[in-house]
């Protein structure tokens, strides 16, 4: 046996202490791992959300390219809407040369960079805008007997006839010096003769 003023017992009070040490050590490295793996978390969170808005933004501006397609397409015959803008003309014109040639399914150039086909862009550095894409797909049939609306081939169809057209809108969303957003949306729709040439 020892004595208890004997160097023996004074080595094994000092070892507790070193234990708790490197017990701490342990606990502040996990807590360290822990806290980066969260902040990385967080920062993926933001991307994520920036992300989702840019898309969001590039969305909207592909929906409001087919609304004023339509817009636009719908007022062919009585003119009734003023001031019609240059995109709006060419989308006039693009319509009529496929309903007088009867270009069915095919489609047309891109109608673009026209004022009114920018809009306001969010942020610095950026711009928002949409381009519109027209394909005159020919004469609806009518469900069940599959017959044309008039009577008549295609090839015979007139402005005065009820007609099916698709219109394709591509939102893009575009910074100087980052990536460029891409939305597309297509929506096919009738024009009924009172909306035409």
């Amino acid at each position: 046996m020892h004595p208890a003023n004997s160097p023996f017992q004074r080595s094994r009070a000092n070892e507790t202490g070193a234990i708790t040490i490197l017990v701490t050590l342990m606990l502040l490295v996990l807590l360290t791992v822990w806290a980066i793996s969260m902040s990385k978390n967080a920062l993926r969170e933001v991307m994520i959300t920036g992300t989702s808005r840019q898309g969001a933004q590039v969305r909207n501006a592909s929906t409001a390219g087919i609304d004023w397609a339509v817009f636009w397409l719908m007022d062919d015959l009585t003119k009734t809407r003023s001031n019609p803008t240059a995109g709006a003309i060419s989308l006039r014109d693009q319509k009529s040369t496929f309903v007088t040639t009867m270009q069915t399914g095919v489609l047309s150039g891109v109608i673009s960079n026209a004022a009114d086909m920018t809009l306001p862009a969010p942020g610095a550095n950026s711009t928002l805008s949409f381009q519109l894409y027209l394909t005159y797909m020919g004469n609806p049939r009518l469900p069940f007997t599959q017959q044309d609306v008039r009577a008549t081939s295609i090839s015979a169809a007139t402005a005065g006839t009820v007609q099916l057209w698709a219109v394709r809108s591509d939102g893009i969303l575009n910074y100087t010096s980052g990536p460029t957003f891409v939305n597309r949306q297509e929506a096919w729709f009738t024009l009924p003769p009172t909306a035409q040439k």
